[in-house]
């Protein structure tokens, strides 16, 4: 134990060096020790829906069609992106066969960040969904947040986004995010 205890500290510390220059808000400690950077640009996010519909919600480059008034899920009513391409991909191929697509969002790293969220654990992720499954409210519950950030209960190494408000859904559909359709 204190021989990978001492591996762990010397990464931390070869870590520190390397991010020395970042500011505390710009680095945090993952769950194995490491320091990683907060302030990277936003993780690129994938949608798995059939082709016509990703189409429709990609739009013009100057306004999209997505609406986060249509969809259901583990967190609610709202718009559904996740982590994973290949589990988007995957998700898509399920409900449309071979006519899937990949929908995937570019979202402006300081737009992103400066819409309210809320981000909940897997125990959070899971008691949340049972509520909503128990009071039937997966296509109404909402909450005062633009978006909410959890784990797939299938999945907890997939992190899934639900965008929820109107301003979540104009920084979706406006200049400041890139959607791309993709096979």
């Amino acid at each position: 134990m204190r021989l990978r205890r001492d591996r762990v500290l010397r990464r931390v510390g070869q870590s520190t060096r390397i991010l020395a220059g970042l500011s505390t808000e710009d680095r945090y400690r993952g769950w194995d020790g490491m320091i990683r950077r907060t302030c990277d640009k936003m993780p690129i996010l994938y949608h798995g829906t059939s082709r016509v519909f990703a189409n429709g919600m990609a739009g013009s480059p100057q306004a999209g069609m997505i609406d986060v008034n249509r969809s259901r899920g583990e967190f609610g009513r709202g718009f559904y992106t996740q982590s994973s391409g290949s589990n988007a991909l995957r998700r898509g191929y399920l409900l449309y066969g071979h006519g899937a697509a990949l929908l995937t969002l570019r979202i402006d790293d300081t737009r992103y960040r400066a819409l309210a969220t809320r981000r909940l654990d897997l125990p959070g992720v899971r008691r949340l969904n049972q509520l909503l499954r128990q009071a039937g409210t997966q296509a109404s519950y909402t909450t005062a947040h633009d978006v909410i950030v959890g784990p797939l209960v299938s999945d907890p190494r997939i992190e899934q986004q639900k965008f929820q408000s109107s301003r979540a859904e104009a920084l979706l559909n406006g200049l400041d995010t890139e959607r791309i359709v993709g096979p």
